[in-house]
């Protein structure tokens, strides 16, 4: 049973991650230490792989099974799920996770909140939005969560209006002003909407919203961050200079784009996760884009040249779609 689920990056100054998290996590001495370490630990892959990770979670799975310790088992069975989302192996992330959501008690809230959760994030990835649309009235029967949301589900489905209206009809109102790191994640997510409706002009003006909102906030000496946010705060910077990146070369503004891209590319690579994979291919194929249209070739047919990181259909169109004009050009 499931129980009780309760290389440095720098960013505008500041040094983040632990160099040393998975001998940490390997320290301390019981399941829900570790459980809380990894869910805490934004940064755990810094200095070691998903992978060297998944083999301390696999041995201590395996301890747990000598000791027959039901609940270290379920909470190290949750961590493999969790690692293998990571990994982008959602298939056996969202098997092993639903395996433990069968034997969680009722009143368990908080571990079946944790479980729905990656239940939810799985389907997305998977693109089985009505098994996603499922999972999220199941959180509202269960009283995990009062409003369920669909926005980004029509997104996924093209429906980008839709989602921009519904987003801002219920964020709009729950929004704390003060916040700065919400606001800058409310502009972002609004811009990105309007970037997949192909409004760049309109789009641009929320990310540099959003920007604003994350350097105040990165740069308020008068708080004092913990490594998670300050791990957060780079990565969603880099999705932020992602994003104005992609909205120049729309806009045929390929010079403006070029820093903005590079930097969003190296700031969401330190974070290992392959669930942002989709962003550094656009962003890849981006800054080719910008490349060819400025007649640098080889830079252009250099990111060409770099391997999808997944299996986007219409990714490879455009790839294959620049690379044609490449091909032209130097003809």
């Amino acid at each position: 049973m499931l129980s009780g689920l309760g290389a440095g990056l720098y960013a505008q100054g500041y040094q983040i991650g632990d160099t040393n998290s998975l001998q940490t996590y390997k320290e301390l001495p019981t399941p829900k230490e570790k459980l809380q370490y990894f869910t805490d630990e934004a940064d755990r892959y810094a200095s070691r792989s998903p992978y060297d990770w998944l083999d301390a979670v696999t041995a201590d799975l395996n301890n747990a099974v000598r000791q027959n310790d039901s609940a270290a088992i379920g909470t190290f069975r949750f961590l493999q799920a969790s690692l293998y989302f990571d990994l982008g192996d959602y298939n056996k992330s969202v098997a092993i996770t639903n395996d433990l959501y069968l034997d969680i008690p009722e009143g368990e809230k908080e571990t079946q909140a944790r479980l729905l959760d990656l239940i939810d994030k799985n389907y997305g990835q998977l693109q089985l939005f009505d098994k996603q649309i499922e999972i999220r009235k199941r959180k509202r029967e269960l009283g995990i969560t009062e409003n369920i949301s669909f926005y980004d589900i029509y997104s996924n489905l093209g429906l980008h209006r839709k989602a921009l209206n519904e987003f801002i009809y219920e964020k709009k109102k729950t929004i704390d002003n003060t916040d700065l790191f919400q606001l800058a994640e409310y502009n972002n997510t609004v811009g990105g909407f309007l970037l997949r409706d192909n409004t760049a002009a309109a789009a641009l003006t929320y990310f540099k919203k959003a920007q604003g909102y994350l350097s105040v906030y990165m740069n308020d000496i008068s708080e004092v961050r913990s490594e998670k946010e300050l791990a957060n705060a780079a990565l969603l910077q880099g999705l932020i200079e992602g994003n104005i990146g992609k909205c120049h070369v729309m806009l045929t503004q390929y010079r403006e784009a070029l820093p903005f891209l590079e930097n969003s590319i190296s700031l969401i690579e330190d974070r290992k996760l392959e669930v942002y994979h989709r962003d550094l291919d656009e962003n890849t194929l981006a800054l080719a884009e910008a490349h060819l249209e400025l007649d640098n070739l080889e830079k252009s047919v250099e990111y060409l040249g770099s391997p999808n990181r997944t299996d986007d259909e219409q990714l490879q169109i455009k790839r294959n779609r620049l690379l044609a004009a490449y091909f032209h050009t130097i003809s």
